[in-house]
């Protein structure tokens, strides 16, 4: 035993590289040397779905003399609003209070995704402004001071994902040298405003019934403001303001700057099929589905997907109601290639 407990921690090192994920556990309670290699490899990505397990993790994190916080690089929260009892409900105070206070012992955190059902807890991010630098956020909160004032302090974010913004509320107005490295904008049309002064090379947005009048001005806008936008993804234009979009794109320098123009405006499809046979690799099964799923997030009536790959190899799913699962046989194209 005095052997295992002096092995140097290269070694322990190179044991953890080599080790399960799912050992990792036991493996940090051999030695303290394996206990350090280990669990900076367990805390070096955090993807949770469950509060409590949120919870734990934080706690963890918060423990004294831990030094887990600065092994996370990449922290994932994503919450699915069907756990709660009631669509109104919310997270409680106490947990959003101990998510903050762990990311505040994260100085390496690169990655940060946080979900809100409710998009008001923007408030804990008013410590974090210089804990860390991110290069990915992905953030269900609302756009609000305190995320203006989160945002402006990143000067090495790539990645920005903001979904909501309040229709009742005024914009509040991001500095124009900020985020000098942003590059990729998904979010909320009104947001994507305030950022056409970056270096944006990529741009996606959906947009509603409400707010479909708005989109030749949008287009306008960030035609004149030069961007060296290289992919423009508009999700679930309506079809009364399609052409009129479209003609401004193709008549501007867009229509000769553009690599990719992702236009969807059949909302409503309830069957698709996705040609794969160039992919290289080949989506295995789990793949499929969380392309399926993907897919639906975009166009919430779609039923069918399959992925074909040849006359004889078609993969068929079918959503159920609550997830996406593999049809069993063969079924036939109703649909052109997508």
């Amino acid at each position: 035993m005095e052997e295992i407990a002096n092995i140097p921690p290269e070694i322990c090192s190179r044991i953890v590289q080599h080790s399960r994920h799912s050992d990792l556990l036991h493996v940090a309670r051999t030695t303290k040397n394996l206990q350090v290699a280990a669990e900076s490899r367990l805390y070096n990505t955090l993807f949770l779905r469950d509060p409590g397990i949120v919870l734990k993790a934080c706690s963890a994190v918060l423990v004294a003399g831990s030094h887990r916080g600065r092994y996370v690089q990449r922290f994932y929260f994503y919450f699915d609003i069907r756990q709660l009892r009631s669509r109104t409900a919310s997270l409680p105070v106490l947990f959003w209070e101990c998510v903050r206070d762990s990311l505040a012992l994260m100085p390496n955190l690169q990655e940060l995704c946080l979900s809100d059902p409710t998009y008001t807890n923007t408030w804990i991010l008013d410590p974090l402004k210089n804990t860390f630098q991110l290069k990915v956020a992905k953030l269900s909160f609302g756009w609000d001071a305190h995320m203006v004032a989160f945002l402006q302090e990143q000067s090495e974010l790539r990645i920005l994902q903001v979904r909501e913004c309040f229709a009742d509320q005024a914009i509040i107005p991001l500095a124009s040298s900020k985020l000098p490295a942003l590059e990729v904008f998904d979010g909320h049309p009104r947001i994507a405003m305030e950022l056409l002064g970056c270096k944006l090379t990529t741009l996606r947005f959906g947009v509603d019934e409400a707010q479909h009048i708005a989109i030749p001005n949008l287009i306008q806008h960030i035609i004149t403001a030069s961007t060296p936008l290289r992919t423009l993804h508009i999700m679930h234009i309506p079809q009364q303001v399609f052409l009129q979009a479209m003609n401004l794109i193709t008549a501007s320098h867009l229509g000769s700057q553009l690599y990719h123009l992702g236009v969807i405006h059949y909302p409503w499809a309830h069957f698709l099929e996705v040609e794969v046979a160039s992919w290289e690799p080949h989506p295995t099964g789990v793949f499929r589905r969380v392309i399926a799923k993907e897919m639906h997030i975009y166009c919430p009536t779609l039923r069918h997907v399959v992925f074909w790959i040849s006359y004889d190899r078609t993969y068929p799913f079918t959503y159920n109601g609550t997830d996406w699962i593999p049809t069993p046989g063969r079924q036939e194209s109703s649909l052109r290639e997508a």
